[in-house]
C-alpha cells in the first residue's frame, strides 16, 4: 500500500450503471424525472462524486512524483 489506503468500492461496478442488476429502469426514469425537474440535479450530483473520486488517484499520482 502507498499511503496505508484501503480502496472502499469495487470497480468491477463502476461501470455497469445502466445494468438493469445495478439500477432499475423505474429508478432511472425518476431520477430522469427530477433531475429535469430541478434543472440538472442529478447529474450534478453524479459529476461531483466522480470528481471526489478523482482526487484519491491525484493524490497518489503525486505521492509518486515526491518519491521519485
Amino acid at each position: 500500500m502507498l499511503i496505508q489506503s484501503v480502496p472502499t468500492s469495487s470497480h468491477k461496478f463502476q461501470d455497469n450503471f445502466f445494468d438493469k442488476n445495478a439500477m432499475p429502469p423505474e429508478i432511472l426514469s425518476i431520477l430522469a424525472e427530477e433531475n429535469n425537474r430541478y434543472i440538472g440535479i442529478v447529474e450534478c450530483d453524479i459529476y461531483q462524486r466522480f470528481k471526489e473520486a478523482k482526487k484519491e488517484y491525484r493524490i497518489y499520482i503525486l505521492y509518486l512524483r515526491i518519491l521519485r
